[in-house]
């Protein structure tokens, strides 16, 4: 019987070709209400458009959109948005004049929250109403001929704001960076030009307003081997208290325990040695422990691309970012514990739902389980006719949504690649004993195996007629039942 009802469940994902574990919430008219099944919800935003940041406050979570009213809108709107911490929308707020191409989001200390971008910083109250647009002189740069900007911070009573301020000057291989700040008013206070940052076309830094009272400041090391990296704890005017030395750039984020973690921001199999991941710092900013990608990476896949993070109320870590290779592009998500020793991973299939994750986009939710804000697309790979929607996902403790809890275990095996036309992969993650059936969309077997303690097993469907058919797993040791789908072509 509970066979029949895997299989039923699996029919009606297939018959709907559906693309990974949401599709079911993916709709053509938006809606405002959490769509709940058990103690997960998914929410789509009432707009089409493509994710940029999340944040999460005390009673819910403000999100940062390009968005429209329509799938082929003509007038794409900066929308930011207000939900709560169980997926109400309370308001959105439409701001034209906020940066296109964001580079930081943060709340700030009068409860309101900034985003920088295009060289600009754009202030909102608590409310996502305008507070202040600041755009500095460019006249100041004569011979400049592009200006961006990127890490924010706000400190101090009365509170000022900050951010890297970066020039690029005609020659196009020169970039300047400088500390730059504002008071409350919009105003500019002063521009940094002694600690300006990499010189020679660097540009990835990281400042984080820690303590109360200092701020902690990562500078890259400059091309072609001209400088090293710098970290040190400064005052607000930027001069050095306390230099730490560290390999490698890398973001810091404060842990809700103790001290800091930092984590890079990308990772490609193919190019990159395996760097430290996750490294845990005490209130010093002295290693307690480093881990590497590879303590975390799913079998097949070729690229992480980071873009959030947060310490969990059991003194652990939530990671996410997007995972790719040829054949998907979608959302992942890692726990790890307080030593950094992965419990679970999730990957989500691709498209419909999962295709892009906002950036700082992870929060913990009040029973342990994960919100993250994220696009999905539909005719993805046609540009003319693709259409983006927006979501807002909670997940249950585990990291699952989507499907009853005796099926949705799917990441005991990837398959790669997927589509194929010959072969593919089934590629188990500590190694696998048991059964696979393979079976199409009406129930039909086609194909059955028994695997002892396998990791790779090489399934032929060159002679499968074209069509879309489900792997079932059934794992004697535990007796669960795992399942993916294939596409041949």
């Amino acid at each position: 019987m509970k066979n029949l009802h895997i299989l039923s469940l699996l029919t009606t994902c297939l018959l709907l070709t559906c693309t990974d574990l949401f599709s079911q919430f993916s709709t053509n008219s938006q809606t405002d209400t959490p769509q709940t099944k058990g103690d997960f919800w998914v929410v789509q935003l009432p707009h089409y458009g493509r994710v940029r940041y999340m944040l999460e406050v005390e009673d819910g979570y403000i999100l940062y959109a390009r968005s429209g009213l329509s799938p082929d809108s003509e007038t794409w709107v900066f929308t930011f948005y207000k939900y709560s911490k169980t997926g109400e929308l309370l308001w959105y707020r439409e701001h034209p004049d906020a940066p296109r191409f964001p580079r930081d989001f943060i709340k700030t200390q009068d409860g309101g929250f900034m985003v920088t971008g295009e060289g600009e910083l754009f202030k909102m109250y608590s409310d996502g109403n305008k507070h202040f647009h600041y755009v500095p002189d460019h006249s100041m740069w004569p011979t400049a001929n592009f200006f961006s900007s990127y890490k924010a911070f706000s400190f101090g009573t009365p509170e000022r704001y900050g951010y890297y301020f970066r020039v690029m000057y005609e020659d196009s291989t020169n970039y300047y960076s400088y500390p730059l700040i504002v008071d409350g008013g919009g105003e500019l206070v002063k521009i940094d030009t002694l600690h300006r940052c990499c010189i020679g076309g660097g540009m990835d830094f990281s400042t984080e307003n820690v303590n109360g009272n200092q701020l902690f400041i990562s500078y890259p090391p400059q091309p072609q081997g001209n400088g090293k990296p710098r970290n040190f704890f400064s005052d607000y005017d930027f001069n050095p208290i306390q230099e730490k030395k560290h390999s490698s750039y890398s973001m810091i984020f404060p842990h809700k325990e103790f001290g800091y973690y930092r984590i890079p921001g990308n990772y490609w199999a193919n190019i990159n040695e395996s760097p430290k991941y996750l490294i845990r710092y005490d209130d010093n900013m002295d290693s307690l422990w480093a881990h590497e990608y590879t303590d975390y990476l799913m079998t097949g896949v070729d690229a992480i691309v980071f873009k959030a993070t947060t310490s969990s109320s059991d003194g652990g870590f939530i990671l996410a970012g997007e995972i790719s290779n040829l054949f998907f592009h979608t959302v992942w998500l890692v726990k790890a514990d307080r030593d950094g020793n992965m419990v679970w991973r999730r990957g989500y299939a691709p498209h419909t739902i999962s295709r892009e994750l906002a950036y700082k986009s992870v929060a913990e939710a009040d029973d342990g389980g994960v919100v993250f804000f994220t696009s999905g697309c539909l005719n993805c790979n046609d540009p003319e006719n693709v259409r983006w929607y927006m979501f807002l996902v909670k997940t249950d403790p585990d990291g699952f949504v989507g499907l009853e809890p005796e099926i949705r275990e799917t990441e005991k095996f990837v398959v790669y690649p997927n589509p194929a036309t010959d072969k593919v992969t089934l590629s188990f993650v500590n190694g696998f004993t048991g059964t696979i059936t393979v079976q199409t969309i009406t129930g039909t077997l086609v194909h059955t195996a028994n695997i002892q303690g396998g990791i790779n097993y090489e399934l032929d469907i060159k002679d499968l007629p074209t069509g879309i058919y489900a792997i079932v797993a059934i794992d004697t040791k535990t007796n669960k039942t795992y399942f993916q789908k294939i596409i041949k072509y």
